[in-house]
């Protein structure tokens, strides 16, 4: 599932997301998290967190020059686009399973998913696991490092397993992290854990905005190529099936400017028809050129109409 909106979708963490992942967790079981980028334009969800690229500094480029220049397209365009890593190995980019869902349990196994670019001739990250207590950290499982590339098309895709960690106490949050990361840049990405079935829930959310904003600023920003490879991601490894939800309206009150086709204000009936059914024609496009069955995208709508 992939929810759009404004902060309701992602707000502190705690938007409809957060919801929307916990219910169906219980209902259906959660296979891994969304699609996470430590940019704040995606919602951590429940139960898991990408974190310390960016907010925590550790010397990782924030801005989307530091991204190579035939991907910037595929960044995603609030807030931080991308954590980049130059020449100088860094550390510290994680992904943490806090414990919140029952259905992530921190001590499991999982195979860590990233989605990455590099520089020319290539970078390189090595991952390893860390259990984080109100008092203490431990090193857990440490990986061998591994070579990163671009592709001719899309991103660099590389999956870090992680073998279950038995003797973590319970509930305790374990971190999935990066050590000497080198001429990279890690746009999102997302824990699975192998074998299990359920419901993956991602979100992108631009606060206190209206669906045009979110249209020009966050969706469309992005360069086609980079919408496509962002729709195909969401739903790598799983049924190959998109459910999108819509959570659009309340700042279109207050839009006074027309819509994107210029049908009338974005705060009236018929604008605000304008800029949600344009934003579910540009997915529906996306998904197409992305290779997918229209049949296997569907899009809910829950909005306050102006």
């Amino acid at each position: 599932m992939l929810i759009l909106g404004d902060s309701v979708t992602w707000s502190a963490g705690y938007g409809w997301d957060h919801g929307v992942t916990k219910a169906a967790g219980e209902v259906l079981g959660l296979a891994g998290s969304g699609l996470i980028g430590d940019s704040g334009a995606t919602g951590q969800g429940y139960g898991a967190v990408a974190f310390g690229g960016a907010f925590f500094g550790n010397g990782f480029a924030t801005t989307l020059d530091a991204v190579p220049v035939d991907r910037q397209g595929y960044a995603l365009r609030v807030g931080v686009p991308a954590v980049t890593a130059g020449t100088t190995p860094l550390n510290g980019f994680s992904f943490g399973v806090t414990g919140q869902a029952p259905q992530l349990d921190p001590a499991a196994a999982y195979d860590w998913h990233l989605y990455t670019a590099s520089a020319p001739g290539g970078g390189s990250l090595r991952g390893y696991r860390r259990i984080v207590s109100a008092t203490t950290i431990s090193i857990g499982q440490t990986l061998s490092a591994v070579a990163t590339a671009t592709p001719p098309v899309g991103l660099e895709h590389t999956v870090l397993h992680f073998n279950a960690s038995p003797t973590s106490p319970a509930g305790v949050q374990q971190e999935m992290r990066l050590d000497d990361v080198q001429n990279t840049s890690i746009f999102y990405s997302r824990v699975i854990k192998p074998g299990a079935t359920g419901v993956t829930v991602s979100s992108l959310g631009l606060g206190g905005n209206p669906t045009k904003n979110f249209y020009n600023q966050v969706y469309a920003a992005m360069s086609p190529a980079g919408r496509t490879a962002y729709l195909s991601n969401l739903v790598d490894g799983g049924t190959g099936k998109l459910n999108v939800m819509l959570a659009e309206g309340f700042n279109d009150r207050n839009d006074r400017t027309l819509s994107l086709n210029g049908v009338d204000f974005g705060y009236t009936q018929a604008g605000f028809r304008d800029n949600i059914t344009t934003l579910i024609g540009l997915m529906r496009s996306d998904w197409s050129a992305a290779g997918k069955s229209g049949r296997s995208l569907v899009h809910a709508r829950r909005h306050v109409s102006g």
